[in-house]
């Protein structure tokens, strides 16, 4: 009996340290991705806060708006004042009125913020996803008449400066949303003029960017 169990020992003594090694290397591994994980949660929520602290003010928004307003050529200087004050009236409401309607489309694994800063470029909406490292970049403009087509180039290049941005800052991937809204009696004039003027133009696209087109009717 001895002579049994002294030959079968080593053997027993090799299969419990094979079960160690695997229940280590087993171990190691859940460890190695929960601590991943915990990393890129820790990681996603300094973003945040970030960039709930980096929000711009009402005054630095309406101000933002009353640029966009001049440079969309909306309001032609000079013009009466009640004319520039409903061009950036509207100009706020649509934004305001698109947030709310990206929130009720995406899904829940979405942390939408407006308004903010970061580095040295301003975003309309940025959807920080919980789901994977690729976030949604938003600019959103109000087109309700063909624009000149250089002012498309001028928000394109300003889009790859301001998605660059962000990679370089948040250490995320990113997907940039140029969104134009316009009426619906306007939108497919302003949709075919853009579309025209990108497939005869040398227009240098930004990378991981995407042109929706939404009448007003659409968002609300």
């Amino acid at each position: 009996m001895l002579k049994f169990i002294s030959s079968v020992f080593p053997w027993v003594c090799l299969v419990i340290i094979a079960i160690g090694l695997v229940c280590v290397v087993y171990g190691c591994r859940k460890w190695y991705l929960l601590q991943k994980e915990i990393d890129e949660q820790t990681h996603l929520e300094t973003l945040k806060k970030r960039i709930d602290a980096k929000q711009l003010t009402t005054s630095e928004a309406v101000e933002r708006a009353i640029d966009e307003v001049i440079e969309n050529n909306e309001v032609n200087i000079p013009t009466s004042m009640n004319s520039q004050k409903k061009a950036i009236v509207d100009a706020i409401q649509i934004e305001y009125q698109y947030c709310d309607f990206l929130k009720r489309r995406l899904p829940n694994k979405y942390s939408i913020k407006q308004n903010v800063r970061i580095g040295n470029s301003e975003y309309d909406i940025v959807a920080i996803s919980e789901k994977d490292k690729t976030d949604l970049l938003y600019e959103i403009k109000y087109w309700n008449t063909p624009k000149p087509m250089h002012l498309l180039s001028r928000v394109l290049e300003r889009i790859k400066v301001a998605g660059q941005n962000y990679e370089d800052i948040s250490n995320r991937n990113y997907r940039f949303k140029l969104i134009i809204i316009s009426d619906p009696e306007v939108l497919s004039d302003v949709r075919s003029a853009c579309e025209r003027y990108l497939a005869k133009h040398d227009v240098n696209f930004p990378p991981f960017t995407d042109i929706d087109y939404f009448s007003t009717k659409e968002i609300h």
